[in-house]
């Protein structure tokens, strides 16, 4: 058992901020126990670290981003989606079949999201089994917790970036599923179709009847840019949408799937999407250098669909959930704009609590301090830039916009602290 004391401040509902100014957040084998005003005598006997006037917050989740992209982020951004992908993204996502190459970069990566204080995240591999292994490993090493899925593809790539046949991307697919039985129970396994364009009928099947099979999530695209919503039609006739040509071959595990960007979605798609608790991966920064579009996330939430923040590098160009929050806000508001409709409009508190509780719930009771969460904090040291006295709303907001991962002085993931990976 230990206990943090500084100034709480956390989002457990969307758009509900909550703060607690010199409080105590007591924490019992990993897991929010409470919070208090004045510490309770049955906790006297406790570790209590003091952290003065800090803030303490949770730590971010980021629930979309693809791993072999990392050493691209920055380039391409002057193309859209279909274009970019085999400019950009197939040729460097092919140089992961070294393994010497994914390690120097796995690691940069596992470092720079502990830097950032996203302890989770959500995480597409390339297509290579030994890379994806090792990303896992890395990510494991460095104490952080992840959803990792090597990817699916069998048509419409380069010619050195497929999988031969549906049959060895499965094959290749268990291979990585029976590794993950030598890492922490904070690596998770992930099924991960990149989407409907590159994953012939067969192979979709097969990966429902995997997940089916052994119970596992999924996460891919949906709806993310209109030349590919144009293209599935051509490539599934027989379905009645984007979701739909997913749902037809059993690929759509409820509570369980993350569907990435889903910007122009049907209406019926949305009712699927709200009955079955399928989860949007937000991706703000992504679907403007695209020039993908704007999601409308406040009328996703409202339907009752679960919606997280992803940085989706490398479309998006930064995996700071800092820069990812200011992204949705400032998308919303240029999607009110055009819209002329302002309920569009993402909030700061709705934004900090996609980046937190919201992509959090993916991993269960995560993403704010309420009783029995997982014990996910940042201690945040805003003392460099704030010059005037400001309430604690005030305080995390001035921190998104000025602060930075130079502002994080600790980080705890399931009530451990962290220390800087060392590869």
């Amino acid at each position: 058992m230990k206990v943090l004391k500084g100034n709480i401040v956390h989002t457990p509902e969307f758009g509900r901020l909550e703060t607690f100014e010199n409080h105590y957040l007591v924490e019992q084998e990993g897991k929010v126990v409470a919070i208090e005003k004045e510490l309770s005598e049955k906790y006297k006997d406790a570790e209590v670290i003091d952290y003065g006037d800090k803030l303490i917050i949770p730590s971010f989740v980021d629930i979309h981003l693809h791993a072999p992209q990392f050493g691209n982020i920055g380039l391409g951004m002057d193309l859209p989606l279909l274009p970019w992908l085999k400019k950009y993204t197939f040729p460097e996502e092919a140089k992961y079949e070294d393994k010497a190459y994914a390690k120097k970069m796995y690691e940069v990566l596992a470092n720079d999201l502990y830097r950032f204080g996203s302890l989770r995240s959500c995480v597409f591999s390339s297509l290579h089994a030994e890379a994806t292994i090792e990303l896992m490993s890395i990510f494991d090493k460095a104490g952080l917790s992840a959803y990792i899925g090597k990817v699916n593809m069998d048509r419409n790539s380069t010619e050195e970036y497929v999988e031969e046949s549906p049959e060895q991307s499965i094959n290749d697919t268990l291979t990585v599923l029976d590794a993950y039985q030598n890492m922490s129970d904070r690596i998770k396994p992930i099924l991960s179709p990149r989407f409907i364009p590159t994953c012939s009928d067969e192979l979709m099947k097969k990966v429902g009847e995997l997940a089916k099979e052994r119970d596992l999530a999924i996460q891919t695209h949906l709806n993310e840019n209109r030349d590919e919503i144009e293209w599935v039609k051509e490539l599934a006739p027989e379905s009645t949408g984007y979701l739909n040509a997913y749902d037809r071959h059993g690929s759509l595990v409820p509570n369980k799937t993350i569907l990435a960007h889903s910007i122009y979605n049907l209406d019926e798609e949305l009712d699927i999407m709200a009955d079955q608790k399928l989860f949007v991966g937000h991706c703000p920064s992504s679907n403007i250098n695209l020039m993908s579009g704007v999601a409308k996330v406040k009328q996703m939430v409202k339907r009752g669909i679960p919606v997280g923040l992803g940085s989706d590098i490398a479309a998006g160009d930064s995996l700071s959930m800092f820069d990812n929050i200011k992204d949705a806000i400032k998308a919303s508001k240029l999607l009110s704009i055009y819209a002329g409709d302002e309920s569009d409009i993402v909030t700061f508190d709705e934004a900090f609590f996609l980046a937190t509780r919201g992509g959090g719930a993916f991993f269960g009771n995560t993403g704010a301090f309420v009783a029995e969460a997982s014990f996910d904090a940042l201690i945040i040291d805003d003392s460099t830039y704030r010059m005037n006295e400001l309430t604690l709303p005030e305080r995390l907001e001035m921190l998104i916009y000025r602060g930075d991962d130079r502002n994080i002085v600790d980080r705890y993931l399931e009530g451990n602290r962290l220390e800087t990976p060392n590869f």
